[in-house]
């Protein structure tokens, strides 16, 4: 097989910014390549800061000046350097004059286990999953350390926690909802602690997983998420005093 790059229509990058053309698509490779694409930035546009748990990335620079940051450092780039990120890496890209990359993808197994602690950490950067993208919970979960282990190898709560990625819960906890479950939950003779930052507090793997039953909307009627729907119980589950 033999392409121009010349000859490949420029799509959008899953960033939004900038153009790409596809010179080797996953569907093509055979193996576990994503992709092999040429991408092209304008001056000052930035790839946001994002996670891939399922993917591993090269970028080698063509033209241009690019500066890749990592969690730990940034790494400013010229034309011939090529910089590697490992799964689960925190990066963003910043072109810092027009530039041309090219972009080389490599599936690996997804790592939920290293995946789930990450998820509730402060001021976590986009993720992007098998293609699709979660907006981590923003810091308003205090106490999750005391938990990690549990959150890296407990099978019953990965199974809950992915109840929860599918129905969208991991992207809708702010100030409010989190009110609500408290109210919600305090109706079923359960409790979650709330700050007076408005953060809730865990102290352990029972809290969490009270946190959990009520955005998965576990009591049945829909009082958090406004869907009624069945999770964890085949039954509705009655108030206290019911």
């Amino acid at each position: 097989m033999k392409r121009s790059l010349n000859e490949i229509k420029a799509v959008s990058t899953s960033h939004d910014v900038g153009q790409k053309r596809v010179l080797l698509a996953a569907n093509e490779s055979g193996c576990s390549l994503t992709q092999i694409a040429v991408t092209d930035l304008k001056a000052g546009e930035v790839a946001q800061a994002h996670i891939h748990p399922d993917m591993q990335e090269g970028f080698y620079v063509l033209e241009g000046n690019l500066d890749v940051k990592l969690a730990d450092k940034t790494l400013h780039c010229t034309k011939d350097d090529f910089v590697y990120v490992k799964s689960l890496t925190s990066h963003e890209l910043l072109a810092v004059t027009d530039v041309r990359i090219m972009t080389i993808g490599c599936v690996i197994e997804s790592q939920q286990s290293k995946l789930y602690p990450v998820l509730f950490k402060p001021n976590l950067h986009e993720i992007v999953w098998g293609g699709n993208k979660l907006t981590a919970w923003k810091g308003l979960i205090d106490g999750l350390d005391s938990i990690e282990e549990d959150l890296k190898t407990n099978t019953s709560l990965h199974k809950k926690l992915v109840k929860l990625q599918q129905n969208g819960g991991l992207e809708k906890l702010d100030d409010t909802r989190i009110k609500k479950m408290a109210k919600v939950c305090k109706r079923y003779g359960e409790r979650i602690a709330v700050g007076a930052d408005g953060h809730i507090k865990i102290s352990d793997r029972k809290d969490f997983e009270t946190v959990i039953k009520a955005m998965c909307d576990y009591y049945k009627k829909g009082e958090v998420s406004g869907k009624s729907y069945g999770t964890f119980s085949g039954r509705e589950l009655k108030e206290v005093g019911e």
